[in-house]
């Protein structure tokens, strides 16, 4: 739920974050290369202490990435209503996905893919509840399918297959 550099118990060494971003920077990757030496690079956050706007105090973003001349981050927050802010480090408190906490949920229907996004870890709750009670509330809307098939589309393209 949260990736780590840190290998498990007996599990040997995994390379230092260092080495990753110095791999990136020899393949000509800089934003990667900023991204990763970064302590919350690429991380599911919590927006905390953020004065300017308290509506988004308690929202969740993921760090896409670092303006190392600012020392900023740029995020996506997330869930229904798509926002990117830059913050700082000092705005930002790690908070790796869970169950419980997921964020968005993708639900294999009927021979299609359905993403449902969450604006709280409440609503993630109820939903992860009803289907674990079996109930099915869930009515599949147009913007739903259009979410999933860009879901899908982006993921396919992320790992270099969009011409499959």
């Amino acid at each position: 739920w949260g990736a780590s550099f840190e290998a498990a118990p007996g599990e040997g060494n995994y390379p230092p974050r260092e080495t990753y971003a110095g791999v990136a920077l020899e393949c000509g990757n800089n934003e990667m290369a900023d991204l990763l030496q970064s302590e919350l690079g690429g991380r599911r956050c919590e927006i905390v202490n953020l004065t300017s706007r308290p509506d988004l105090v308690g929202k969740t973003c993921v760090v896409n990435e670092y303006l190392a001349d600012e020392d900023l981050l740029k995020v996506a927050v997330e869930g229904r209503k798509k926002e990117e802010l830059v913050l700082s480090a000092d705005n930002l408190k790690r908070r790796d996905r869970t169950p419980e906490d997921c964020g968005y949920f993708i639900e294999f229907k009927g021979g299609r893919t359905i993403r449902h996004e969450f604006d709280s870890k409440e609503e993630c709750q109820a939903f992860i509840a009803s289907l674990r009670n079996g109930e099915d509330e869930t009515t599949v809307t147009a913007e739903d399918e259009a979410r999933a098939e860009k879901a899908a589309t982006d993921l396919l393209a992320e790992l270099g297959l969009d011409d499959v």
